[in-house]
């Protein structure tokens, strides 16, 4: 069968067509007897032959993940590469030469390919006790004389063959991946990731696609199965890019590794997997950056694919971060510019191997869609324009002016909170308390930072991380960096960029988890995305840190009164009522913690306890117009209409526009309250 791979010509805008013919040999199993038969191919079809495996599986697999241990040495050695040979050899002998039919079918598809055209071999390993070995490693010195997995002109996939179709999507625009990167706390039977680094290594190789437009890369804010539920729902989605552990349970099913709601690990089933991935019918692609994801008969790959989704990227044995890197650049790029995945898989090992001669057969592609094609991306006559939503790509550092200085004094950050987000969580609090008379009014508009330059603190991070890959021990080095992070988020926050926010505060907790500021930051953004569960979650741990800063209950308040409002839930309205009052126990002359707990009690028709609070709130800020408007609410609710006017007056008077409205309205119209 013919395949025609369409790929863009950035020159004329033109498309270029690769033609593929399919290679495809179906691997089965007798008992103890192993079969080959080619079921399609230039050259035609075999019959159902014996093969042989000259070698013993678990001997061959410790060969392997041993030469890839030893890989990540800073050295070269000629006997890894030689391993790796005779693995691959020995491989691609079984299957493909030592049966005459089967080899002289192989060797006439060869030859009968046109020029320019690929092959495209397809494996479908139908014998589970197979599926464990590392057929990506075929070394053809029959005809190639190097790895198929590095030949421009061969793409190798494990194909899956379902009755159901593959419906091709038509994509205009950016390919939209979603991002997950997921670390439990230590502790939890798992090493502890450096996930800061990983996303920030990746937005970094896919920096120039991003802002050409032509894709739209979007990280998860936090590390649960429920977050990864709620950033579904913001889709489509064409791609899930995970990050994190893996494994395969006592029972041979695969599993992802994510982070409960209070930060330890929970193996997430492929089972499970896969029906939260059913929620996005765009998706068309899983990478799992993670470690045994393609091990195994019953991998969660091939779970993965089995269950629908047309293509899954996975690992075989563990890749260093670095190959990681190299993996997602060179995949996406060729991907975001029409190859189809199989083909993209290829650049991706070529551009891996310039950097490891062993880790670039590690990425195993499991796919199901005959040609390769999981979407079509449509060209236009003018160039993609970036996507509106916020990105997750932080802009590209300049050199820095010097070396981070590990030895230099922490800078002190003042109060419970920085000033920019104690003002972030005001601003969410007038969304919280504002009061109707009908209990119904929007929520306000979110005010603007006043925006601030970040481009040298992201070149400190780069050189910082540098400094602390040498010395991971340096106490000081890593409060430094963390500063830093917390200093790039609050101003992604700034501009409303949530996303960036959420990965370099969450960075910033991740490197300090001493300081209540950084996790008050992230509460605040998570409140501002509505995930206000995650947002308390942040707020205990920072309470635990600092339990007498009525400033960090009075947050915690907030978070419950504003989610009070999404939900209408009485139980949160006394949570929120029970961190107004714990904030004022600690500090009693502070206006808005009153202000705050008025609105709540307004919330639930306690309006005497309200008209207090609100009262002893003016009292300490009696030039707050937003207090006076409140409470003239709650006089209009209990039809004290003389009240009403005197506190929107006093409001209007000190500039509270809604104010001023409202008072129009009711003298306007001579109208009287019943």
């Amino acid at each position: 069968m013919q395949h025609r791979s369409h790929v863009a010509d950035e020159r004329d805008g033109t498309v270029a067509v690769a033609d593929y013919k399919d290679f495809e040999i179906a691997i089965t199993a007798d008992g103890e007897k192993y079969f080959a038969q080619v079921i399609r191919s230039p050259a035609g079809e075999s019959s159902r032959c014996k093969i042989d495996l000259p070698f013993d599986q678990q001997h061959i697999l410790l060969r392997l993940e041993n030469a890839i241990l030893r890989s990540v040495r800073p050295v070269r050695s000629s006997r890894l590469e030689a391993d790796l040979r005779q693995i691959g050899d020995a491989l691609f002998n079984s299957l493909l030469v030592r049966t005459d039919e089967i080899r002289l079918l192989y060797s006439g598809s060869r030859h009968a390919l046109p020029s320019g055209a690929r092959l495209r071999v397809k494996l479908r390993i139908e014998a589970d006790s197979l599926g464990a070995l590392p057929w990506e490693y075929f070394y053809d010195d029959l005809i190639v004389k190097d790895y198929l997995g590095l030949d421009a002109q061969t793409s190798l996939v494990r194909y899956v063959n379902l009755a159901q179709p593959v419906p091709q999507m038509a994509i205009q625009g950016p390919l939209r991946i979603l991002g997950m990167a997921a670390n439990p706390r230590n502790g939890s039977g798992y090493a502890t990731l450096d996930v800061t680094d990983e996303r920030r290594k990746v937005d970094k190789a896919i920096h120039s696609l991003h802002e050409r437009g032509e894709i739209d890369f979007q990280w998860v804010l936090g590390e649960s199965h429920n977050d990864l539920f709620d950033a579904l729902y913001k889709g489509p989605w064409h791609v899930l890019h995970f990050v994190g552990h893996g494994g395969v349970d006592a029972q041979g099913e695969g599993y992802i590794v994510l982070a409960s709601e209070t930060g330890e690990a929970e193996e997430y089933s492929a089972t499970k997997l896969t029906r939260l991935l059913r929620l996005e019918s765009s998706l068309r692609l899983v990478v799992l950056n993670c470690c045994d994801s393609a091990r195994g008969s019953s991998s969660l790959a091939k779970r993965l694919v089995m269950s629908g989704i047309p293509s899954v990227l996975a690992m075989q044995f563990p890749i260093s971060d670095q190959a990681a890197v190299e993996l997602a650049s060179a995949f996406y790029f060729a991907l975001a510019n029409g190859e189809p995945v199989d083909g993209a898989v290829t650049h991706a090992r070529i551009r891996i191997q310039s950097r490891s001669n062993i880790e670039w057969g590690i990425p195993v592609l499991y796919m199901r869609t005959p040609d390769g094609r999981i979407f079509e991306k449509r060209l236009s006559s003018a160039p993609a324009s970036p996507p509106t939503r916020s990105r997750t790509i932080t802009a590209v550092p300049q050199p820095p002016p010097a070396p981070l200085d590990a030895s230099a004094p922490l800078r002190h950050i003042p109060g419970p909170a920085a000033k920019a987000d104690i003002d972030a969580f005001s601003e969410l609090a007038q969304r919280a308390e504002e009061i109707t008379a009908d209990g119904n009014a929007e929520l306000f508009a979110q005010a603007p930072l006043e925006p601030l330059t970040r481009d040298q603190l992201i070149a400190l991070v780069d050189s910082g991380k540098q400094v602390l890959d040498q010395h991971p021990e340096n106490v000081a080095l890593r409060k430094r960096l963390a500063q830093i992070y917390y200093e790039i988020g609050r101003r992604y926050q700034a501009e409303n960029s949530m996303n960036k926010a959420f990965v370099n505060i969450s960075s910033a907790v991740d490197l300090d988890q001493t300081e209540p500021e950084y996790l008050y930051a992230r509460a605040n953004t998570y409140a501002r995305i509505e995930q206000y569960e995650a947002a308390a979650a942040d707020m205990d741990r920072a309470i635990a840190l600092t339990p007498d800063r009525g400033e960090l209950h009075w947050a915690k308040g907030v978070i419950w009164l504003l989610a009070s409002r999404a939900s209408v839930q009485q139980d949160q309205i006394r949570s929120a009522i029970d961190s107004f009052s714990e904030a004022i126990r600690r500090d009693a002359n502070v206006a808005k913690y009153y202000s705050s707990r008025g609105a709540a009690f307004s919330r639930i028709g306690r309006t005497t306890e309200a008209l207090a609070d609100l009262g002893a709130a003016i009292r300490l800020s009696p030039s707050d117009g937003k207090i006076y408007f409140n409470r003239a609410q709650v006089r209009i609710r209990q039809s004290d209409q003389d009240g009403a006017i005197e506190d929107l007056r006093t409001a209007s008077q000190l500039g509270h526009v809604a104010a001023s409205a409202e008072l129009q309205r009711l003298l306007g119209g001579g109208e009287r309250l019943h």
